[in-house]
């Protein structure tokens, strides 16, 4: 089963992937059909100016180390080898979350319970820009990043010989194969 695509601007599905970041800002709440399932991201090639909110094209290496720099004390390292990580990412589908449940700017303060009756502490990531926050939990880096072009909202990849890495990522593959059946290793004619 092919694994719908979200593609974000740079770092932030960086962030979600490497860095542990689990929440999401975006201008609605997901798809009833994706909670509770995994979708894929890809980093956008265009990155959004903090300072004006503008669009830019193309991969702008000091706006992305201004946007960095504003999250420095949650980066594994420091700004500029942060970049290198964004950069390696920018223009791929780089791996997979599961989308676990959204809040409204509404119904979030600083703090709220989830479902299961949780606290949470919106996270640093968090740039309330948007009217809906998505909740994210086990994130999956693809061991192969698909390079390819994004597209607005939730996408599917065409026909592409890595398509293989979106629907069956290797961490989720089992690590521990089963054995084979006993009539498996016989030949079809002593059957």
């Amino acid at each position: 089963m092919d694994l719908p695509i979200l593609s974000l601007y740079p770092p932030y599905a960086t962030a979600i992937l490497r860095w542990g970041a689990t929440q999401l800002c975006r201008p609605s709440r997901p798809p009833q059909k994706i909670l509770g399932c995994r979708i894929a991201l890809h980093s956008a090639r265009q990155v959004r100016s903090h300072a004006n909110g503008q669009l830019r094209g193309g991969t702008d290496e000091r706006e992305l180390l201004r946007t960095l720099a504003r999250f420095s004390p949650w980066l594994p390292a420091g700004p500029h080898e942060a970049l290198g990580e964004v950069l390696r990412d920018v223009g791929g589908v780089i791996g997979s979350v599961i989308v676990r449940e959204y809040l409204t700017l509404s119904r979030v303060d600083q703090q709220w319970r989830d479902s299961q009756g949780n606290t949470h502490t919106l996270g640093p990531w968090v740039v309330p820009t948007f009217p809906a926050i998505w909740i994210l939990e086990d994130p999956q880096a693809f061991e192969t990043i698909l390079y390819c072009r994004g597209q607005p909202g939730l996408w599917n990849h065409p026909k592409h010989p890595a398509r293989d890495v979106l629907a069956t990522p290797a961490s989720l593959e089992s690590k521990d194969p089963e054995p084979p059946h006993p009539e498996d290793s016989v030949p079809p004619e002593s059957r």
